[in-house]
């Protein structure tokens, strides 16, 4: 008796490109969970410390120090271009794997492969908040300012934002 198939079981071009993407994705979506937000967490932690006596209140004030300065080294990590880089290598990767190893084949399916991961990663970090990393700079300039290295930079400030009616790049020098 002859076995029936779905029309895709020997399209191992495009298993391979799908497979490809939803580990990317995976891995992502791992890694954004493990990470800790104590932007998300850390006000509500702050709140329920006790603050009846003055050695409550300096670690209370203590613990919302750590909590401010971890929440800004997270949203760093988010706010960096190092996920970019590293999503551009991989799509590079697992693009030109597929493109060789089966010209020709689902042609869309690999241009996503190079180009779906790196478009994403560029959206995350335009749009990662950043908030905390500026409130910890600006706690560490009024609590002891003349402990604090000149890290002024260069750098342009970029600003994505996506309303209703489309999208607004800002760079500014």
């Amino acid at each position: 008796m002859r076995r029936l198939r779905a029309r895709n079981d020997e399209r191992r071009w495009d298993e391979f490109g799908y497979d490809y993407l939803a580990t990317g994705f995976l891995v992502s979506a791992i890694l954004r969970a493990a990470i800790p937000a104590p932007d998300v967490w850390g006000a509500k932690r702050i709140a329920q410390q006790d603050g009846s006596t003055p050695e409550a209140r300096v670690a209370k004030l203590r613990f919302a120090t750590e909590t401010l300065e971890g929440a800004s080294a997270v949203q760093g990590v988010f706010a960096s271009p190092v996920g970019l880089v590293g999503t551009t290598i991989v799509a590079a990767v697992g693009g030109t794997i597929k493109a060789v190893r089966w010209p020709g084949r689902t042609r869309g399916l690999t241009a996503g492969m190079f180009l779906v991961s790196p478009t994403l990663a560029s959206l995350a970090i335009a749009t990662a908040p950043r908030e905390a990393i500026a409130a910890w700079r600006n706690y560490r300039e009024t609590a002891c300012p003349h402990t604090l290295p000149d890290d002024s930079d260069e750098r342009p400030e970029v600003d994505f934002t996506v309303n209703p009616f489309g999208a607004s790049l800002t760079v500014e020098f």
